[in-house]
């Protein structure tokens, strides 16, 4: 296995690794924290908590879909170069 190949593996690692951090760390913070405190603030409980964990899993995936388009992105202009 080439240099390049295993750089390519563990970017592709790193993308993974900090895909499921901060997916974890926006869904406790937007869905737990933000959400269950306008939950108790308007009393709607569970529907803010529910907004918050599907807005942290769609921030989640357009940073994992930015992510990987950016590594495509620099690979096809160094096989240009």
């Amino acid at each position: 296995m080439s240099n390049n190949n295993k750089g390519n593996i563990f970017r592709y690692m790193q993308v993974a690794v900090t895909f499921g951090i901060t997916t974890a760390l926006r869904i406790y913070l937007l869905g737990v924290l933000i959400g269950g405190w306008l939950d108790k603030k308007f009393d709607s409980s569970p529907w803010f908590m529910l907004l918050g964990v599907l807005l942290a899993i769609f921030l989640s995936f357009k940073f994992l879909l930015d992510q990987t388009a950016g590594m495509e992105k620099n690979k096809s202009n160094t096989k240009e170069k």
